[in-house]
């Protein structure tokens, strides 16, 4: 699970909280909402803390930046989305936001106190860049944040479906809810929204928490409302808020909501079920309140018995049964499901008569408005809209849906004496007569389903309600942008694209789906390749010309993993021959390989390289770099090498940073130097290849050991950190208390994970005799490890 902070609100004055949490998000504040925590942020314990009016101001700013850089002024998805964020923070009632990170604090070894002090500097730093890049009027300075989300820029994360435009990022219960509180005068109770406003005046005994109330219009849409019970005389009714509207009057003894607009209204001792409009929905009373059982079933209970008396939500009585034994069905159809008081299902009809009882086996699904059962071994199938039964001149041996039903109109597999067919129930005819030689009927994609013969098979569109011809064979598409399904025809390969007219897969189409191909199931991904080896084997040794630059590239890259380096050679060659600079890379780098014996050429490695950096290739710049660096192919050239590992990192290449950060970190070729070691790691952090490693080192050695602190989080496979955790309790660095059980602790696990001449003494020095923590056992046994 996602480790969370949690952001919330408060009065920093009377500590008054907000009563919901507004935000919850994975790990970090999200970067398109930095600039709402940059006002007075400070930490107090483990909890940050900032001033909400200014963020507010701030984000504002920040937001205007983006509309300019992005020209979203004529976009009316961010303007709305903006502005219902913008109005909901201003609406918000207190001063005050507050950012809980304890769930992230805790997956680390230094302290939550510590690490919320770390955070506030870093979030001080980044705000830095926010307010420069206002001041500029340029998202230039925060092209690195953004980055580290995993965004190319600020207006992809916008656009991102779930961001909606920064508002995604908050609580949709609260925002899509106003915020109203009961407040007492005078020992009488109302309600006020959060800037304060009555809503209600105080002349209520009682005001309940305001509820959301759902109900359907005459055409079945889903409406709702807001609404509060209230009390006077100790009597109760319901009001619309913030209308202040009496929807049901203040007659009843008690009035208690149900869900969506049902309350039990209890009146001259007898408890009635209503809706919010006051009407009395089942016309019968009771000593007890009504409960309610999804979807749309009440019930009451009987004393003396476990079941009970059930009615729809229409006030139609449906007899009495065991808690959650009713289940619906299509159009106000029910069914009693077995259980212990009932061995077979009965179906109730919508007037609560029974349609059948003692059913062995019941098939419907919600997308069905029929559905079929079995009984005494015989199937039956029954429309639910003309309530009458279906194909009952046919003999049914057993019924099946296909398995993914909710893209079909009520199609049934029969098993008949005649053989399998499928059977449009809806128009009570056969889409596919039965037959023996029907074997099997089965889900191919969406609303095609595959038709297996003895020879051959067919596919049934039920959305287009067509059957198709004979075929080979019927498989799904690979590239389903541009296909619904694939079909064999002999040694022909066709599509079915969205126009339904089945065509030809072109050569250069073959060539993508074969590089997708493992999208594929077992036996259509078996026929494909099949076919492919059969056509590449018409085609010749060139069948790749055929294909695009990217196909061809990928195509090779996995002839590569499959060591089939021949093909791969022949494919990156004709790649090169189009001048395609990451397949003259990849050549390149076939020819650099010394365990590749027969290709071994690095002065055509490095040739290629050239060629493919003359394209700007990242990734050649790189490899060039790394042959001028140690003369393969090329005279040694360490200047040269500099300029091209540079190039590589500036093209994105975070390897190349990590190169140039490697000839100052160990010194080869150049006077080590750690600062400007540090400086290339730092940028090749950015473009995601991170050194951990070697930057700890670097910042243990410069005493900056806060940094390295950081840095040993991110040793999520703990191969190094344990040797600094050791040396830092030993001594009390960072920001520790010294700690020197915990030292040797990691000490030892430093030392199961490598040899560290230092920690090995360490442990001598403390188990050995006169020592902290003397111990003859372990002692031996650390020194038998020095001897071996």
């Amino acid at each position: 699970m996602a480790h969370r902070i949690y952001i919330y609100l408060f009065q920093s004055d009377t500590g008054e909280s907000y009563p919901h949490y507004l935000g919850e998000w994975n790990y970090e504040i999200p970067a398109l909402l930095t600039p709402l925590f940059s006002a007075n942020l400070r930490c107090k314990g483990t909890q940050l803390y900032a001033d909400r009016v200014a963020g507010i101001a701030a984000l504002r700013g920040f937001y205007t930046l983006l509309d300019d850089v992005y020209q979203l002024g004529d976009s009316s998805q961010f303007k709305e989305a903006s502005e219902q964020m913008f109005d909901f923070l201003e609406a918000l009632p207190f001063d005050t936001f507050q950012i809980n990170g304890a769930d992230v604090f805790n997956m680390n070894e230094e302290k939550p106190r510590q690490q919320a002090k770390e955070w506030v500097e870093q979030i001080h730093e980044q705000v830095k860049l926010y307010e420069l890049a206002v001041q500029t009027n340029t998202l230039t300075p925060l092209h690195e944040i953004i980055k580290s989300f995993g965004y190319d820029s600020f207006l992809e994360a916008l656009q991102t479906e779930w961001v909606n435009f920064g508002l995604g990022y908050w609580n949709e219960d609260v925002y899509k809810s106003d915020y109203i509180e009961v407040f007492i005068e005078n020992g009488l109770q109302g309600l006020k929204d959060e800037q304060g406003k009555e809503l209600v005046p105080p002349i209520y005994q009682t005001v309940a928490d305001v509820i959301d109330i759902y109900y359907a219009d005459e055409n079945d849409n889903v409406l709702s409302l807001r609404g509060s019970i209230v009390s006077a005389n100790e009597k109760y009714g319901l009001l619309a808020i913030p209308q202040n509207l009496v929807l049901i009057p203040l007659v009843y003894e008690e009035l208690s909501w149900i869900t969506n607009n049902y309350f039990n209204a209890k009146i001259a001792g007898k408890y009635h079920l209503i809706d919010h409009e006051n009407i009395d929905l089942l016309q019968i009373t009771s000593e007890e309140p009504f409960h309610y059982e999804y979807p749309n079933l009440f019930f009451l209970k009987t004393k003396g018995t476990a079941k009970r008396t059930y009615y729809s939500n229409t006030g139609i009585y449906l007899g009495e049964h065991l808690e959650e034994s009713l289940r619906t069905l299509p159009n106000n159809y029910y069914y009693v499901k077995t259980n212990k008081l009932q061995k077979k299902i009965a179906i109730i009809k919508p007037d609560g008569t029974r349609l059948a009882n003692d059913i062995d086996q019941l098939i419907a699904t919600e997308s069905y408005q029929s559905l079929a059962y079995c009984k005494g071994k015989e199937w039956l199938l029954y429309d639910t809209v003309s309530h009458k039964k279906l194909a009952d001149k046919i003999s049914i041996k057993g019924v099946s849906i296909p398995k993914y039903a909710y893209f079909f109109k009520d199609i049934y597999i029969l098993n008949t004496n005649e053989g399998t067919g499928l059977y449009g129930a809806n128009q009570a005819k056969w889409h596919v007569e039965p037959s023996n030689a029907l074997t099997k009927i089965e889900h191919l994609d969406n609303q095609f389903l595959k038709i297996h013969f003895n020879k051959g098979m067919m596919y049934w569109d039920d959305l287009n309600q067509e059957l198709s011809a004979s075929f080979t064979y019927v498989s799904e598409a690979v590239d389903r942008n541009n296909y619904q399904l694939l079909v064999y025809r002999n040694r022909e390969l066709l599509g079915l694209p969205n126009n339904n007219e089945l065509s030809l897969i072109l050569p250069e189409e073959l060539g993508k789906m074969y590089i997708s191909r493992h999208t594929l199931g077992a036996d259509d991904l078996m026929h494909f390749v099949n076919f492919f080896t059969y056509w590449k084997a018409k085609e010749g040794a060139d069948y790749y010309k055929n294909f695009d630059n990217e196909t061809c590239y990928q195509l090779g890259v996995a002839m590569v993993d499959k060591s089939e380096l021949d093909e791969a050679v022949a494919i990156f060659e004709f790649g090169a021959s189009r001048n395609h600079a990451l397949m003259m890379t990849e050549l390149g780098i076939l020819y650099a390989d010394e365990d590749n014996a027969n290709y071994y050429n690095p002065e055509k490695a490095t040739t290629l390289y050239k060629r493919a950096a003359a394209l700007d290739e990242k990734n050649a710049w790189n490899n060039l770099g790394y042959h001028l660096q140690n003369g393969l192919g090329i005279a040694k050239h360490i200047p040269e090498a500099i300029a091209a590992y540079s190039k590589a990192g500036e093209l994105g290449n975070g390897l190349g940073y990590t190169n140039l950060g490697d000839l100052y970190y160990y010194g080869e070729c150049v006077e080590k130097n750690y600062d400007t070691a540090l400086a290339y790691y730092l940028k090749a952090e950015k473009r995601h290849y991170p050194n951990t490693e070697k930057l700890a080192s670097i910042y243990f050695e410069k005493e900056e050991y806060k940094k390295v602190l950081s840095l040993l989080k991110k040793d999520y496979n703990q191969t190094f950190s344990a040797i600094y955790y050791a040396l830092m309790y030993e001594e009390g660095l960072g920001g520790l208390k010294i700690n020197i059980k915990k030292a040797i602790s990691y000490y030892e696990q430093a030392l199961a994970k490598s040899d560290y001449p230092f920690a090995l003494q360490q442990l001598l020095n403390y188990y050995g005799k006169g020592g902290a923590y003397e111990n003859e056992e372990k002692y031996n046994a650390w020194l038998l490890r020095r001897e071996s």
